[in-house]
């Protein structure tokens, strides 16, 4: 295209070079992302483009089929013990839970884990990608309505917390020797619910396969 004249300024430019757009710095955490505005509040969002691609353990499941090789399928009786915070004793070393009680149900739910993981394990420790699933049953208080206790079994939706039952229950895998360590868990799906009947805990231990 040919040359034209700012007669103002003396300036000359190509028509076919693009004009300058001013195009904001976005932080790391904003690039990305996708901008919406709700109630006049902006809202910043992960572009879908960039979260499709991260797929569920569900998915893994059907995405590569055999691949995902089921390693342990059992059942784990007892009552399930979060594993909280510690407590420093008067001679300065570290034990689990705030009171005598607490420490004792952890210590029993975390040594009946680690005896079924025992029992199940295989030679050696299983190593690699692992993939979880525990879904916890605990005892249903007696005061649900009747409707509930009927049903006999509930979303658990009050304490203990379920990660501090997860952790409790990652390290009885371990001290039985199932899993190498529970560094080596990619994926958890855990459930809590309360239970009338049996309680304790349903674990599946998963691995990928190359």
């Amino acid at each position: 295209m040919p040359d034209s004249d700012d007669e103002a300024t003396g300036r000359r430019w190509r028509h076919d070079r693009p004009h300058h757009i001013h195009r904001p710095r976005l932080s790391p955490l904003a690039a990305g992302r996708r901008t919406r505005r709700v109630d006049g509040i902006a809202i910043v969002g992960q572009d879908r483009a960039h979260t499709a691609t991260m797929p569920t353990p569900r998915q893994v499941d059907r995405i590569l089929g055999d691949e995902v090789n089921t390693l342990a399928a059992f059942e784990v009786l007892g009552v399930p013990a979060p594993q909280g915070s510690k407590s420093v004793m008067p001679g300065g070393f570290l034990v689990e839970g705030s009171s005598k009680t607490g420490r004792a149900k952890h210590k029993a739910w975390r040594g009946a884990v680690a005896d079924v993981a025992r029992d199940v394990a295989d030679d050696e420790p299983y190593d690699g990608a692992l993939q979880v699933s525990i879904s916890f049953r605990l005892p249903m208080p007696a005061s649900r309505p009747a409707k509930i206790r009927t049903v006999g079994i509930w979303p658990k939706s009050t304490k203990p917390d379920i990660d501090k039952l997860v952790r409790s229950t990652l390290d009885g895998l371990t001290d039985g020797g199932l899993i190498v360590d529970d560094a080596r868990i990619f994926a958890l799906d855990v459930e809590k619910y309360e239970v009338i009947g049996w309680t304790g805990a349903e674990i599946v231990v998963r691995r990928w396969e190359p």
